[in-house]
């Protein structure tokens, strides 16, 4: 069962985006000084930007993939599998589900581990 999703900040996107932003914004005090408005908006979608990734990566840890699982003596199949869109305060932020059924036909199905 694959449970334990990994996420490192130094391949995040965001993350080395939002380096590059501060840099950049350190040069641009060499011609002089730039609009604080702006780098206030740039910042905090960039700053979103990273939350959202850190939300992903968590909401990842919470999804099970298995070929098949036991709860409570009931032993449960995959029957589904995709990426599901949350709304966060951050923003939309997509990550994996998989949905599971008991054994037998028509039975109900379920999200093992959700988060909500």
């Amino acid at each position: 069962m694959a449970g334990s999703h990994t996420w490192s900040v130094s391949e995040s996107a965001a993350v080395q985006q939002l380096g590059h932003f501060v840099r950049a914004r350190h040069q641009a005090w060499h011609s002089g000084p730039p609009s604080f408005e702006q780098f206030e908006r740039a910042l905090h979608q960039q700053v979103l930007a990273v939350e959202r990734e850190l939300l992903a990566a968590e909401l990842a840890r919470y999804d099970v993939d298995a070929a098949a699982m036991e709860v409570a003596g009931v032993r449960y199949q995959p029957v589904w599998s995709d990426t599901e869109t949350y709304l966060t305060a951050a923003g939309e932020v997509h990550g994996p589900r998989h949905l599971y059924r008991p054994a037998g036909r028509n039975a109900k199905r379920y999200l093992l581990n959700n988060p909500g």
